[in-house]
């Protein structure tokens, strides 16, 4: 396998270009961490092959510079597959989304599963609110063999945080298959759903049209929006940033994650790919606001949004993740080509210049223009 996202939705292209997190970020890293190669069709029509000793900079770019920014199409993708987890364990954790429980449930998360030594085990946090009250949950993938020591760290946050053994334990399979953590994180029942092209296109008529979709929130027609934010770049998340979280409006919908995005990812040097977040401590929040029944509307749970990012990022960096394009960034001073690329996107810039100006394009790097990349 690969280590890919975890949303069934999301196709391989765009999720390698941007970076590329999931279950196995801690253990195997970024998707573009094993990453060895791509073909690609440049903007003047060149086909070319790219790798670490051939056009070394567009495969540079081709890890985590962003599909928008990518000077190209790339048409192929040549990965090194790591192991297949054979034995897995996924537990879950739930408590109620009180703010109490917010301010004590998300810090020790943090310290004693984010920051983990253990590159097996891998866990997300969410606040979330799906019509039943809002709710906090920790979900662990673990893919080593001390898989009640794995479950054991959540029973000992539920011991200290939100008042003391508060939560339920709603998932607990400490003997499952890779392909079952897949399916049922994403709501499907039969493994053949997810074969072949799923959410994707069909161009064998005289128009594309999409395939069927399995995968939960597929609904491509609806509209939204999203946030990002990397934290922990300095190995610790302010106490502020949980008191903020922990003073949200959890209406209906509303749905906030954070993913460890450290492990063997940060043992890749920030500079030797165009997604530069390498921290021992990473963390990556990501907020999605959908138009749907029973929500607020999207402009509206984009200005509470706004207001959010403001006052988390009065405690910690602005910087984000490109898979998640935030346009609004302005709503938080926040600038992307900083936020996305950090100190590499010089070399961003300057290797997308190196593939459309003065190669027959009329308009050179209309890329670099992008606003992903203007300077503000």
């Amino acid at each position: 396998t690969i280590p890919a996202g975890t949303c069934a939705q999301v196709r391989i292209a765009g999720l390698t270009l941007g970076g590329g997190k999931g279950w196995l970020t801690r253990k195997h890293g970024l998707t573009v961490d094993t990453l060895r190669g791509v073909d690609a069709v440049l903007l003047n029509g060149t086909r070319v092959h790219a790798n670490a000793t051939n056009e070394a900079h567009l495969f540079w770019l081709a890890r985590g510079s962003g599909g928008n920014v990518f000077p190209g199409v790339v048409t192929r993708f040549y990965f090194e597959l790591v192991p297949m987890p054979v034995s897995v364990a996924r537990f879950r954790m739930q408590w109620l989304g009180t703010p109490e429980c917010v301010r004590s449930v998300f810090p020790l998360w943090y310290k004693e599963l984010a920051l983990s030594s253990s590159e097996n085990l891998w866990a997300r946090a969410v606040v979330q609110n799906w019509g039943r009250g809002p709710s906090i949950a920790i979900t662990v993938v673990y893919v080593g063999q001390r898989k009640d020591w794995a479950r054991g760290l959540l029973n000992n946050i539920n011991e200290a945080a939100c008042g003391g053994s508060n939560g339920t334990l709603v998932i607990d399979e400490p003997n499952t298959t890779w392909i079952q953590v897949v399916l049922a994180s994403n709501g499907v029942s039969l493994e053949q759903d997810l074969r072949g092209n799923n959410c994707g296109w069909d161009l064998s008529g005289p128009r594309p049209t999409r395939t069927k979709c399995h995968a939960y929130a597929s609904d491509y027609r609806s509209q939204r929006a999203y946030r990002s934010l990397v934290l922990g770049t300095d190995g610790h998340v302010p106490d502020g940033v949980w008191d903020v979280l922990a003073r949200q409006r959890l209406e209906e919908r509303f749905y906030v994650q954070f993913d460890p995005t450290n492990g063997f990812a940060s043992t890749v040097p920030p500079d030797a790919t165009a997604y530069p977040h390498r921290s021992p401590g990473s963390i990556t929040m990501q907020q999605v606001m959908r138009e749907q029944p029973g929500a607020p509307s999207l402009s509206t749970q984009m200005r509470w949004s706004g207001a959010m990012m403001r006052a988390m990022t009065s405690h910690v960096p602005k910087l984000g993740y490109y898979n998640y394009l935030d346009k609004s960034m302005h709503d938080y001073s926040a600038v992307p080509r900083d936020a996305y690329y950090g100190a590499n996107v010089v070399r961003v810039v300057d290797y997308a210049k190196e593939y459309t100006e003065g190669v027959g394009l009329p308009n050179g790097c209309d890329r670099c223009h992008s606003w992903e990349l203007r300077p503000q």
